[in-house]
């Protein structure tokens, strides 16, 4: 699998439909080329991850295929994303 695809743009877990077998998205508004690993962390990290039902995300990290580069930079662009939502989150 390319480690660049094309992504949805937004982590917030309200524009992903879940239908019981396949994940849809929607909001494509900020959509475009991307770091799978980064969106990855983005959408683990997001703050609407952290609302009502928690996103369960050692079980979704779990059903992605990440190769071993992508597993070693997970945790560091996870770290970036929880520091971007507490500066947000700050102002």
């Amino acid at each position: 699998m390319s480690r660049w695809s094309s992504v949805q743009g937004t982590a917030t877990l309200a524009n992903y439909l879940w239908d019981g077998s396949r994940v849809r998205v929607v909001d494509f508004e900020d959509s475009g080329l991307s770091d799978r690993t980064f969106e990855l962390a983005e959408i683990t990290e997001h703050r609407a991850s952290w609302e009502g039902p928690p996103l369960k995300v050692e079980a979704l990290l779990d059903l992605i295929d990440l190769n071993p580069a992508e597993r070693a930079r997970l945790p560091e662009c996870r770290r970036l994303l929880a520091l971007v939502w507490l500066f947000l989150l700050s102002l």
